[in-house]
């Protein structure tokens, strides 16, 4: 299953993501500023996941796919294949979200 999340902050990477990813999704993350997209497609990101707050680990999350909201052609193809769709923006980027759609 392919599954879009619009925005790349920390419930998108450090929740959505990984959760989806684990779960055998395709991901592909949609982000305004081109170093965090290069970041992603150059091998993935790590998180720190907590349990029940006493201890944490790393995790490398892998597989996730980066593209640019510039990239108009491409952000309609990837929406119109995906089964899934987030949001995943602060108030801010709503604007540029709801142009999407």
């Amino acid at each position: 299953m392919k599954a879009v999340i619009l925005g790349a902050g920390r419930v998108a990477l450090g929740y959505l993501g990984q959760m989806l990813r684990e779960s055998g999704c395709a991901v592909t993350v949609v982000e305004r500023r081109p170093e965090i997209v290069e970041a992603i497609n150059r091998g993935g990101y790590i998180i720190s996941v907590c349990h029940n707050g006493a201890s944490c680990s790393e995790v490398q999350v892998g597989g996730v796919r980066a593209i640019s909201f510039s990239d108009e052609y491409t952000l309609a193809r990837e929406l119109g294949e995906a089964r899934l769709v987030f949001t995943a923006v602060g108030a801010g980027g709503l604007p540029r979200v709801s142009q999407v759609f």
